[in-house]
């Protein structure tokens, strides 16, 4: 058994392998487990159609007879958008999810040479880059998961190789009735397109498309990827630190100005990767995203599982972004979590000058905290001002200030923490009883 590409396979260490049960995660399984190595097998329950627990059930008597520990992993698939692209997000996710909890860093699929062709056919028809015509990468990083790897060790062997080994092994599989779903574009290309390619072509086609793909890898390897990250390197900031738990980049507006539109493109892929964002990475994603340079502040689009934001200082790429919308009460020996802040109430018997981190406030509580509302208020010298307008002014990045905290005593907004607290006067401040507001980053 020699269809593994071991130069892709770490040395030690534990691997994960995505075994959905068809012939290829299944030949996988037993390539690897024959190799000797440390495997727990994870089959991903969808639940999208009638087999899936029949699915689940051949996956685990095939780690069975092969000796391998068998995770079953469920995950729930939004209904809306592509079905294809939701439960592959959701798929790696859970595979991500496996890997944390069985110590590995390493997660293994069974793309092969077809698939390889057929990926490179498709992004050529999309109108894509270099790294579309490249292919899919035998090591990257895991979509949504950029500390995990993603080997693809079979993209030198064929689906009849893949084949054999099952047979001559006896080990049950499955068939997935959407594979000949002709309205998906893959299968619509592998059952019409190829056959006409193998006529014209011969039987070899395949391998040649593989072949190029596999040579324009190494030619982006040896220039091109150096080059782009020195550039993203240049022009990557961290993003602006909020109350969100939010993951991703920060890319600076002069610095990608400053490019050309195919180098632009280019770093702006590079980012949505180094965010771990899922989804199209073509020059149509790229000039969606694009866009926006020439957008105002506030406006975003979505890309695959994840959303780029036009920042005035540049584009927020996001893969993750959780917006709290509960509203919590705290008070004196009882805090609140608000994303991720942590609210605290402490007797003070001072009057402070606000600060990042906290206020003074002349009220006992309990304190409401919330996401700011349209026609919220905060008392300033003159009479009061919209809450808007201070996030606007105090610069709060577009992603994060739909739900950006404030903290309200009856009906009265008194705190938008890291910025404001309600004005009081000369007066007001010489009081003794006070109660000290406190949001920490948890």
């Amino acid at each position: 058994m020699s269809l593994l590409d071991r130069s892709t396979l770490p040395n030690g260490g534990r691997l994960i392998v995505a075994l959905s049960g068809g012939v290829d995660s299944v030949a996988l399984a037993a390539l690897l487990a024959d190799d000797d190595r440390d495997l727990v097998c994870v089959h991903v329950h969808h639940g999208l159609r009638e087999s899936a627990d029949a699915d689940a059930q051949t996956a685990e008597a095939v780690a069975r007879a092969l000796g391998v520990p068998f995770d079953l992993r469920r995950v729930d698939v939004p209904v809306q958008g592509s079905p294809q692209a939701a439960a592959r997000h959701a798929r790696y996710g859970a595979l991500a999810d496996a890997a944390a909890e069985h110590g590995a860093f390493h997660v293994v699929t069974a793309h092969h040479l077809e698939d390889q062709a057929e990926t490179v056919l498709l992004n050529l028809f999309r109108g894509t880059g270099p790294d579309g015509l490249a292919g899919m990468a035998p090591v990257s990083p895991l979509p949504g998961s950029p500390d995990l790897v993603l080997i693809r060790p079979l993209l030198e062997a064929r689906k009849s190789e893949l084949r054999a080994v099952v047979e001559r092994l006896g080990l049950p599989t499955v068939e997935d009735p959407s594979n000949s779903d002709l309205r998906y574009r893959r299968n619509a290309l592998r059952a019409r397109v190829m056959p006409v390619v193998r006529d014209i072509f011969g039987e070899h086609a395949p391998e040649a498309v593989a072949r190029s793909a596999r040579l324009l890898r190494g030619l982006l390897d040896d220039t091109l990827n150096p080059m782009s990250e020195a550039l993203l390197n240049e022009v990557m900031r961290p993003l602006p630190d909020t109350h969100l738990e939010a993951e991703g980049v920060l890319l600076d507006l002069d610095g990608l100005a400053a490019q050309s539109l195919e180098w632009q493109g280019r770093l702006v892929l590079e980012a949505l990767q180094e965010a771990g964002i899922d989804g199209p990475r073509d020059e149509n994603t790229a000039l969606s995203v694009l866009g926006l340079l020439d957008a105002q502040p506030g406006r975003r689009v979505t890309v695959g599982s994840g959303e780029v934001w036009r920042e005035r200082e540049g584009l927020a790429v996001l893969s993750r972004a959780t917006h709290p919308d509960s509203e919590l009460l705290f008070e004196r020996g009882r805090g609140a979590s608000f994303g991720r802040l942590a609210f605290r109430a402490q007797s003070a018997s001072y009057y402070f000058e606000p600060v990042s981190w906290g206020a003074a406030v002349p009220f006992q509580g309990p304190f409401l905290v919330r996401p700011w509302r349209p026609g919220d208020r905060i008392a300033i010298r003159d009479g009061s001002t919209k809450v808007k307008d201070v996030l606007t002014d105090s610069r709060v990045p577009s992603f994060a200030r739909a739900s950006f905290p404030v903290v309200e005593v009856n009906g009265q907004v008194v705190w938008i923490p890291g910025i404001r607290a309600m004005w009081l006067s000369d007066a007001e401040k010489s009081g003794t009883t006070w109660v000290r507001l406190s949001a920490l980053a948890e």
